[in-house]
């Protein structure tokens, strides 16, 4: 059965708005941590929390959602 990341999504985007800008903020400084490790707690392949959000960044970037500069090494929201 296929997860549904739409809570997991809208939490890294407010995390993302609030300032959070690094994953380990994301992860330790929102509500994302607590949903990655309920998501981990029902996952069988023994995925580790922070994969979920890794993979969850990665998908967002792709969609043109959020970008990540090189440079300050830091997440941030896409411009309009």
């Amino acid at each position: 059965m296929k997860q549904d990341y739409t809570q997991l999504d809208a939490a890294i985007l407010a995390a993302i708005k609030d300032g959070c800008s690094c994953a380990e903020v994301i992860m330790n400084g929102s509500d994302v941590g607590q949903i990655c490790r309920v998501m981990e707690s029902k996952d069988t392949s023994g995925k580790p929390a922070f994969r979920f959000l890794d993979a969850r960044l990665q998908a967002l970037r792709k969609r043109g959602e959020i970008d990540f500069c090189r440079f300050t090494r830091a997440w941030g929201l896409s411009p309009a």
